[in-house]
């Protein structure tokens, strides 16, 4: 609920930061987006509030990871010695030793 009405407050700042534009006496063509980028430069209560918005943002994704499944894993080598087997030591059928 808040971070809507951060969202919210943060569309005003930017209506209110294109009408102040539009009255200055160089009229500079404002969207959204461009608003939204320059209020921080001309507001800190906004860069604070989206600071804000941010850490909600990161606190409800680290509370939803604890939904998610937890997944362990292990990993374990062996290695046998096999017994040297010496070409001379066993006979061929015909050949001898």
């Amino acid at each position: 609920m808040q971070a809507q009405t951060l969202i919210q407050s943060l569309r005003q700042c930017a209506v209110l930061f294109c009408i102040v534009g539009t009255v200055s006496a160089a009229e500079i063509e404002v969207d959204l987006r461009t608003a939204l980028e320059r209020a921080p430069q001309a507001n800190f209560e906004v860069l604070l509030m989206r600071e804000g918005l941010t850490a909600q943002t990161e606190a409800v994704r680290a509370a939803r990871s604890g939904l998610l499944p937890q997944v362990t894993l292990g990993i374990t080598q062996a290695r046998a010695m096999s017994p040297n087997v010496d070409a001379f030591t066993s006979s061929f059928p015909g050949v001898p030793k």
